[in-house]
């Protein structure tokens, strides 16, 4: 059976995606502080050796209505720890 990649800890860029307005009512999030973050890495190449981005979504609770709102990550960024699109066009370009 197949792992998953593993994250390290001390990603090379990180990358924060707030909350800045409750998804329910609207309402200004902006000052509210975070209940939670979840983390999701990007191991890729960059111009230099190896380079791991690290994006960060906050969950905030709005005051006004008590609703849950989670900052979304960028599409691309849809597992916990994955290859960046650099690094898979090296790997794609090498095999071929």
């Amino acid at each position: 059976m197949g792992t998953t990649l593993r994250s390290v800890d001390h990603p090379d860029v990180v990358i924060q995606h707030a909350v800045e307005h409750c998804e329910h009512c609207h309402r200004d999030l902006s000052e509210v502080p975070a209940v939670k973050t979840q983390h999701r890495q990007v191991c890729d190449l960059p111009h230099r050796p190896f380079e791991v981005t690290e994006h960060r979504a906050d969950s905030k609770i709005c005051p006004d209505c008590h609703a849950k709102t989670q900052a979304a990550f960028p599409p691309d960024v849809s597992a916990p720890v994955q290859y960046g699109p650099e690094l898979v066009a090296r790997i794609v370009y090498m095999h071929g």
